[in-house]
C-alpha cells in the first residue's frame, strides 16, 4: 500500500475526522531557531514574514531612489492586464498611476491596433517577424515602418525607463493578494511588471540598431545600457525566483544585441573606453547565498503560516498533494517547531554551499542538498513513523510536522539546482561580453582579431576570465572577420558554440561575430 493510502486507511480506522482540515491549529514557538525572526505579529499572533521580507528588501531605499518607483511611470496601473494590489504601490510609497497616461504599449498590442485585428493573425506575425529582425542588425525606419512607429510611440515610456535605470537600487515588494480567507501570504504574491519589463527592453535592444542605422552609436549604447541595467536590476528582485530568472533573460537579450552594436558601430578607442566603464559599472549581480538566507527562507516560513491559518485548504496551494492531504487528517492540532527548526537548518546548509567560491564545489554542495531533501527511504520511515503513532493511539503531531515539511520544502526549493545554473550563466555572459569588448578594442588597435585570447591580458583585460562551467579556458575561435566566443554552459558540454538561440538549439553561452541577422 503506498504511504498516503496506508495514512488515510489508518485515519479512517480511528477517531481523526477523514475530512481534510479546513484550517490546522498549530503551535509554534516564536524565537531564531523556529520562526528566524520574532516579528512583526499580525492580528492572530502569527509571523508576518512579508512585513518582514520587505522591511529588510527597502532597507535604506527611498522613493527618491529606487528604480521600481519611477518604472510604474512607464508602466502604468496595469501592465499584465490585471489590477496591481493596492499594498504594492503603498509600500512603494508612491502613488498608483492614473488610469490614463503615457504609457509603455507592447508590440503585439500595437501592432494589433495598426491592422485593426482582434488576433495574431498573418499581418501580425509578419510585423512580429520584422521587430525580430530589428534587434540583431543596424536597419532604417523605411525597412520596418511598423517597427519605427511603434518606438516612436514608446519615446516617452521609454525615456522614463531609462531614467529608472540609472537610479542606483530596486526594490519591488512582496504584496500578497487577498482571498476570502485574508492575505495570500508570499505564496501567492506577483511580481508586476516582469512581463511588460521583456517587451521594454525588445524596444530598446530594437531602438538601438535604428539608431546605429542612423549612425548615432551613443544613442545606440544608451539603450542597450538601459536595458543591460534593467535586467540586473531585476534579478536582484525580492520575490521567489522569478526575479532572478526573467532579469537574466532580460540581461542576455540586451547583451546579444550590444554584440551586434560592438561589431557594426564603428566606435572609436574613446567611445569603446566609454562603453566598458558603463558596463564595469553595473549594478551587481544578485547574491544567491543571500536570497537562500533571507528570500527562500522566508517564502518557505511563511507558507507554513498560511498552513496554519488553513488557507491553503486541501493543498491546493501546492498542487493537492495526497501525501500532505492524508498527513493532515491524522491530527487536528500539531507542534510546527520540528518543521520550522529543518527549514531554517536545510536553508543555513543551503546559503553555505552557494558561498563556495568554486562553483564545481557548490554544485556538489548543493546536490547533496537536494537529494537529501528527495531521499524517499527517509520520507518512508517519516510516514511509518506517523503510521505508527495513529496505529498506537498515540499524537502523532511531531512526526507529522516533520515529514509535512520535508514534502513542503520539495515542493518550494526544490528548484535550487536550475536557479544556480541561471545565476552562473548570468554572470558567464557578462563576463563574455566583457571578453568582447576587450577583442574590439584589440581589433581597434590591430585591425585585426587576436590569434588566442591570451594576447589581451595585461592591456585590455587584467585577466582574461575563464568558464565557470568547465573550469577551463573559454572557447575562442577567431575566423575571418569575426570569431565565436564560448563556455559549455550549466551542462558542461562543448556543444561546438550553440546557443539557445541556434538551430539546433545548444547549451552553451556564446558570443558570435558577426552576429547572425534572422
Amino acid at each position: 500500500m503506498k504511504p498516503a493510502a496506508l495514512l488515510l486507511a489508518l485515519a479512517a480506522g480511528t477517531a481523526v475526522a477523514a475530512d481534510p482540515p479546513v484550517g490546522l491549529k498549530g503551535t509554534f514557538t516564536v524565537c531564531k531557531e523556529t520562526t528566524y525572526v520574532t516579528g512583526p505579529l499580525d492580528a492572530d499572533g502569527r509571523i508576518d514574514y512579508v512585513a518582514a521580507l520587505n522591511d529588510r528588501l527597502a532597507k535604506g531605499v527611498t522613493p527618491d531612489s529606487n528604480a521600481m518607483a519611477l518604472l510604474w511611470k512607464a508602466l502604468g496601473p496595469k501592465p499584465e492586464g490585471y489590477a496591481v494590489e493596492a499594498a504594492y504601490f503603498k509600500r512603494l510609497a508612491i502613488p498608483a498611476p492614473p488610469e490614463r497616461g503615457d504609457y509603455f504599449v507592447n508590440s503585439t498590442t500595437f501592432f494589433k491596433a495598426r491592422l485593426k485585428v482582434d488576433r495574431a493573425d498573418d499581418g501580425v506575425k509578419k510585423l512580429y517577424e520584422q521587430e525580430e529582425a530589428a534587434h540583431l542588425r543596424p536597419w532604417k525606419a523605411d525597412e520596418f515602418p511598423a517597427v519605427a512607429d511603434w518606438l516612436a510611440a514608446n519615446d516617452k515610456p521609454l525615456a522614463v525607463v531609462a531614467e529608472a535605470a540609472r537610479r542606483p537600487v530596486y526594490f519591488s515588494p512582496v504584496a500578497p493578494h487577498m482571498t476570502k480567507d485574508g492575505p495570500s501570504g508570499i505564496l501567492g504574491t506577483h511580481s508586476y511588471g516582469l512581463v511588460a519589463c521583456r517587451s521594454v527592453v525588445n524596444a530598446l535592444t530594437a531602438r538601438a540598431m535604428l539608431r546605429i542605422g542612423k549612425g548615432d552609436a551613443a544613442g545606440a549604447w544608451a539603450d542597450l545600457l538601459t536595458g543591460l541595467r534593467l535586467g540586473r536590476h531585476i534579478a536582484r528582485g525580492g520575490h521567489h525566483h522569478i526575479d532572478l530568472l526573467v532579469g537574466g533573460v532580460l540581461e542576455s537579450v540586451a547583451a546579444r544585441t550590444t554584440v551586434a552594436f560592438l561589431d557594426r558601430a564603428e566606435l572609436d578607442a574613446k567611445q569603446l573606453a566609454a562603453c566598458r566603464r558603463d558596463l564595469d559599472g553595473l549594478p551587481p549581480p544578485p547574491d544567491l547565498a543571500e536570497r537562500a538566507d533571507v528570500h527562500d527562507r522566508f517564502f518557505f516560513l511563511d507558507t507554513v503560516m498560511v498552513f496554519d491559518r488553513g488557507i491553503a485548504k486541501s493543498m491546493d496551494a501546492l498542487g493537492g498533494d495526497k501525501d500532505i492531504e492524508a498527513l493532515l487528517r491524522t491530527t487536528k492540532v500539531f507542534d510546527w517547531d520540528p518543521t520550522l527548526r529543518a527549514a531554517n537548518a536545510f536553508h543555513d546548509r543551503m546559503a553555505t554551499a552557494l558561498r563556495h567560491p568554486d562553483r564545481a564545489n557548490r554544485v556538489r554542495a548543493v546536490k547533496h542538498l537536494l537529494d537529501e531533501l528527495n531521499d524517499r527511504a527517509k520520507f518512508d520511515a517519516e510516514l511509518k513513523a506517523v503510521a505508527d503513532a495513529v496505529a498506537g493511539g498515540h499524537n502523532p503531531s511531531e512526526a507529522v510536522s516533520r515529514a509535512v515539511g520535508n514534502i513542503v520544502r520539495g515542493q518550494l526549493v526544490s528548484a535550487w539546482d536550475k536557479l544556480h545554473d541561471a545565476a552562473d550563466r548570468q554572470r558567464q555572459g557578462h563576463a563574455n561580453l566583457q571578453v568582447a569588448f576587450a577583442l574590439a578594442a584589440y581589433k581597434l588597435d590591430h585591425g585585426r582579431y587576436p590569434e588566442a585570447l591570451a594576447a589581451l591580458a595585461p592591456k585590455y583585460l587584467p585577466t582574461v576570465p575563464g568558464d565557470l562551467f568547465s573550469g577551463k579556458e573559454l572557447v575562442y575561435r577567431p575566423a575571418a572577420g569575426g570569431y565565436v566566443l564560448y563556455s559549455v554552459g550549466p551542462n558542461g558540454k562543448d556543444d561546438g558554440g550553440r546557443g539557445r538561440d541556434d538551430d539546433p538549439a545548444g547549451d552553451d553561452v556564446v558570443v558570435r561575430v558577426p552576429v547572425a541577422a534572422k
